[in-house]
């Protein structure tokens, strides 16, 4: 026979106020919790505090009177003082320090994946490019860094040295690369319409098939630099150094190459159309024997002369079923 439920034990006053104070215990830590686990809170509670007992017991003593007043705004202007002397001052030399050691890293980085041949490197190389340039920085180490297909649209390499780098089928549309040390550096392949390359020291790099339409080249040094069936039409190259040059199938169409010194140059199949060749250096009739067109150069009077005379078919427009 199964024995019957023990009744309910009788309810106890002492008994419920304990459970009752132990919520309100639970909830008086909860609380407390919340205060501790955030700093704003906590610094408004103790302010409220502070500002309750300091105020009361000024107001109770009665000592808020003119002087005191005068001593208040003293004071205030000696807090203003401290706040721009440690909110901005100090605040933004620490900054202009933190800049320092964020630029060190970024070039540290580009150390550490200097020489090594992977996408891993060169999309890690690429971003701390982008990131120093945000920093203004454009004067970079990058030698023998490994950069091909990469997007480096709109990069800034003023004055970097990128001695023996590989940037290759690498996106560089309107990059900037005034003074530039670009020797040895390969360019096959890349594209680089509309980029600076003013006064860039390119001496024997490699420039097969690149696309430097409408680009900027005054003054640069393009010596024994091959530019085999590269697109350089529209391309600024007064005063450039091209003396023995690779340039055979480039199309040199509406470039401009005054004053520039080719010396030794090789042009065959090269298309000068529009092209300005005024004031070139190097120039003589032999060099146009196996050129494409000179349809529409302007040059010396002497030398269109002598060409007239000898390559007459130099100037005749290239044959219309023929493709570039």
């Amino acid at each position: 026979m199964v024995s019957p439920l023990p009744p309910p034990p009788p309810w106890n006053p002492k008994v419920d106020k304990k459970r009752t104070g132990g919520r309100n215990i639970s909830r008086f830590r909860l609380l407390f919790d919340l205060i501790i686990a955030s700093p704003i809170l906590m610094t408004a509670i103790v302010f409220l505090a502070s500002m309750v007992l300091v105020v009361g017991m000024t107001l109770h003593w009665g000592y808020y009177s003119d002087e005191f007043r005068e001593n208040l705004l003293v004071e205030a202007h000696g807090v203003l003082l401290d706040i721009f002397l440690l909110g901005v001052i100090i605040f933004w030399l620490q900054q202009k320090g933190r800049n320092l050691v964020e630029k060190r890293h970024y070039r540290d980085e580009i150390d550490d994946f200097r020489g090594w041949e992977s996408e891993e490197a060169a999309r890690r190389i690429r971003g701390n490019i982008r990131r120093l340039n945000k920093y203004n920085v454009t004067r970079m180490d990058l030698s023998n860094c490994y950069l091909r297909s990469m997007d480096l649209r709109g990069a800034d390499f003023s004055e970097s040295y990128l001695w023996g780098a590989d940037l290759s089928w690498t996106d560089l549309r309107e990059s900037i690369f005034e003074d530039a040390n670009l020797e040895n550096v390969n360019l096959e392949a890349a594209n680089l319409t509309a980029a600076n390359l003013t006064g860039a020291y390119l001496w024997k790099t490699n420039l097969e098939s690149v696309d430097l339409q409408h680009a900027m080249l005054e003054n640069a040094i393009l010596r024994e630099s091959r530019l085999a069936k590269a697109d350089l039409s529209g391309a600024k190259l007064m005063g450039a150094d091209l003396t023995g040059a690779v340039l055979e199938e480039t199309n040199l169409m509406g470039a401009d190459l005054r004053h520039a010194n080719l010396e030794f140059v090789r042009l065959d199949g090269a298309d000068l159309r529009h092209a300005n060749l005024q004031d070139a250096r190097g120039l003589c009739a032999d060099l146009f024997v196996r050129i494409r067109t000179l349809e529409g150069a302007r040059m010396d009077p002497e030398l269109e002369a002598d060409l007239k005379k000898r390559l007459p078919d130099v100037f005749l427009p290239p044959d219309a079923t023929e493709e570039w």
